[in-house]
């Protein structure tokens, strides 16, 4: 699942980094609701043939900046760092190192460094089409190479060329863990950092100490068909799958808590939880439609079910009672509010300086959004190497996939043996 809005907060300041066709972009959002867009004028993704498949963001609260890191199809990482207190607004840091992936990203993420005192004091840790989990070393790029430009434009939107950043070899990584023979399809963290989650197209999740992977707390089974998207808040995971539900686990001891089943009319591609657990949206593919959960006392509710004018892409909360979603053209960002109560779901309107902002930075670049979100194997298998395809297309691909892998795993007396979800031998333990 392509993952292409990534949120933080600092202070009273909320940071969204999107993906806009193959152009990043980020805006910044003060208490008040001004918005500061930064867009590259060069797309990351260079190539026309490339496109974003991951984008991940943290905020370091020591040095008051913003690292976001980017992958695409065609292996490209970039690199950037904002700082959020600058007392100039003009001046920004152009992305900072782009090097080469040795594998592609199917999910990205990246996390502190504890102590660490240099530039990038991060890990950025990948999921890959060979069901590889690695952990990167982003601590040895110096300083002196890092690349700034300055503009006086007194317009919103301003321009950040990725052709000023510096190309420098892949950084050094370690295998953290793998998944035999199935691919990755996300990769998540609990809060704290305990645990690592990762999720497979073998409809398992395996949940492994950080960063002692080899150490696995527990599999969050129960799914029947290849996992879409994973979302943690504090000590629950919630899942959505190509067997047409969206569950909830509890991450140390393994057990399903609850589940809904979805409509038929679609497969749920994506899904985020808020920050306190308590409510999770999630979408279907090729219906223009926002739909809402409430999770309490192990049980999931329905709460809204609100038709869109745009296919929303990705989510993510900023709050327990705001969230926003990444979509297609003509509104390309949607933001939503709930109720204190948890039980009220409304769209804002369409004049929100954020939804603005967006919509006319995209138009400006004759934006048109990416209908695959599901990415296969390789360039060949899934979309033809590009993001022409449509979602349901690529579903029906990979659970044909899916179940052929399946029927292989019979014996000659047609009996199925054990699913191999059920086996901790299948996988791989860290270097």
């Amino acid at each position: 699942m392509r993952s292409l809005l990534a949120i933080a907060t600092w202070q009273t300041t909320t940071c969204h980094a999107f993906a806009l066709q193959r152009r990043l972009c980020i805006a910044i959002v003060d208490k008040g609701g001004a918005v500061r867009l930064l867009g590259a004028k060069d797309p990351v993704a260079l190539d026309e043939s490339d496109f974003i498949l991951a984008i991940d963001v943290h905020v370091d609260a020591k040095t008051c900046c913003l690292f976001c890191a980017v992958a695409t199809q065609l292996k490209i990482c970039a690199l950037y760092k904002i700082d959020l207190n600058s007392s100039t607004s003009q001046t920004l840091l152009v992305p900072s190192y782009t090097f080469v992936l040795p594998k592609k990203a199917a999910s990205l993420r990246i996390l502190p460094v504890p102590a660490a005192t240099t530039e990038f004091p991060l890990l950025m840790v990948t999921g890959d089409k060979i069901g590889e989990v690695r952990a990167y070393s982003l601590l040895n790029f110096s300083s002196s190479s890092t690349t700034t430009t300055t503009t006086t434009t007194t317009t919103k939107t301003i321009s950040v060329s990725v052709s000023d950043s510096v190309s420098v070899s892949t950084p050094p990584s370690t295998l953290l863990l793998g998944h035999t023979a199935s691919m990755i399809t996300s990769v998540e963290f609990t809060p704290n950092h305990k645990f690592i989650l990762s999720s497979d197209r073998d409809e398992k999740i395996r949940v492994s100490h950080f960063p002692d992977t080899q150490n696995v707390q527990s599999y969050l089974l129960g799914h029947t068909s290849f996992i879409t998207c994973t979302a943690v808040s504090n000590d629950i995971c919630a899942t959505s799958s190509a067997d047409n539900s969206v569950r909830v686990f509890d991450i140390e001891s393994g057990s399903e808590h609850a589940i809904h089943q979805t409509d038929t009319d679609g497969t749920p591609t994506h899904l985020a939880i808020s920050p306190s657990g308590k409510t999770i949206a999630y979408i279907l593919d090729g219906v223009k439609k926002v739909n809402v959960l409430s999770y309490e006392d192990k049980t999931l509710t329905v709460i809204a079910s609100l038709p869109t004018t745009s296919q929303p892409l990705n989510f993510q909360f900023t709050s327990d009672t705001s969230f926003f979603a990444l979509a297609t053209e003509p509104a390309y960002m949607l933001s939503f509010s709930i109720s204190e109560d948890l039980k009220t779901v409304t769209q804002l309107s369409s004049d929100s300086s954020l939804v603005v902002e967006v919509a006319n930075h995209a138009k400006q670049h004759n934006v048109t959004m990416p209908k695959l979100l599901i990415d296969g194997e390789d360039s060949n298998s899934f979309g033809n190497g590009n993001e022409n395809g449509t979602t349901k297309d690529s579903l029906t691909k990979m659970k044909v996939v899916h179940n052929t892998e399946w029927n292989l795993k019979s014996n000659k007396k047609g009996k199925n043996k054990r699913p191999r979800s059920e086996k901790k031998d299948d996988i791989v333990p860290s270097e």
